[in-house]
């Protein structure tokens, strides 16, 4: 038996709106719902892909420090002038986030094979810097 999914409705108030005008907000959800779940499925592949590099050993989960603390507010490193997004949490809080988090983010493959993950840091202890103004996103 098919159920009606009422969640991913829209009323636009049919009786404005043209049959064309219609079906083209139709086409739209369509489209929209479709490349979504083309989001999602590439996801869960690039997902699949970093923990299997992880498993072979050819990407490995430690932060580089040299890499990272020019990101942590407050180290040596830190120059709050190169507009950089930064982390007011310690290294290890950092590193153990990341053991225990990999591949439940977003990860992008570029076309050279660079694997990067956007994982979401629920804590305070993580601040979004526009590079080109310096000022704060989030």
């Amino acid at each position: 038996m098919l159920k009606r999914d009422y969640g991913k409705e829209t009323s636009y108030g049919a009786a404005e709106l043209t049959e064309a005008e219609k079906n083209a907000i139709i086409k739209q959800e369509e489209d929209r719902r479709k490349r979504d779940e083309e989001i999602r499925s590439r996801n869960i592949e690039n997902q699949r892909k970093l923990k299997q590099k992880i498993a072979d050993g050819k990407i490995t989960l430690n932060l580089f420090p040299p890499k990272q603390n020019p990101h942590i507010y407050g180290t040596k490193e830190y120059i709050s002038s190169a507009n950089k997004s930064y982390f007011t949490v310690s290294f290890d809080m950092l590193q153990s986030f990341i053991r225990t988090n990999y591949a439940t983010g977003a990860v992008l493959i570029s076309p050279k094979v660079q694997i990067k993950e956007i994982l979401t840091f629920s804590e305070k202890g993580a601040y979004l810097v526009d590079p080109d103004s310096g000022i704060f996103i989030g």
